[in-house]
């Protein structure tokens, strides 16, 4: 069988899977800044606190895994900003108290088979920003 088999183009052997990046479940800022951009990966269920700080998430990179993600973000006398590609669904919930949530992303159609980002913000005396960005306009 060897003899047979002799002529023939070698089988390729499988590529090792590149080992992922472990996920984000929390991101945490007091009393200064913590940022998450490029090639990140956002657990499922990450939590997000800004204690008299900034925290800032750029989504247009990330790895995103399942259909739905939930981000809860707390901003004690602090800013939490985050940017997601356009076409992504985002929903923003939560309560402000003394603070302020704002969603201001573009009209433009969701892409199919996109996840959808759900942010609950909890603003207290600070403040919960989710923005959108065009594909065009990431610097990476």
């Amino acid at each position: 069988l060897d003899a047979v088999l002799a002529d023939l183009p070698a089988v390729p052997q499988p590529l090792t899977e590149v080992a992922r990046r472990r996920a984000r479940r929390w991101i945490v800022a007091v009393m200064g800044e913590s940022e998450s951009k490029g090639r990140w990966r956002l657990a499922r269920h990450t939590s997000v606190v800004a204690l008299m700080g900034a925290c800032h998430l750029d989504l247009s990179r990330a790895e995103i895994d399942g259909p739905d993600v939930v981000i809860t973000a707390l901003g004690i006398m602090g800013s939490i900003d985050i940017v997601a590609p356009e076409g992504i669904d985002v929903d923003l919930t939560g309560l402000s108290i003394m603070g302020r949530k704002s969603l201001r992303m573009r009209d433009v159609p969701v892409l199919r088979g996109s996840p959808r980002i759900l942010v609950r913000a909890f603003p207290v005396m600070g403040e919960v920003t989710v923005s959108s960005r065009p594909a065009a306009a990431d610097p990476h």
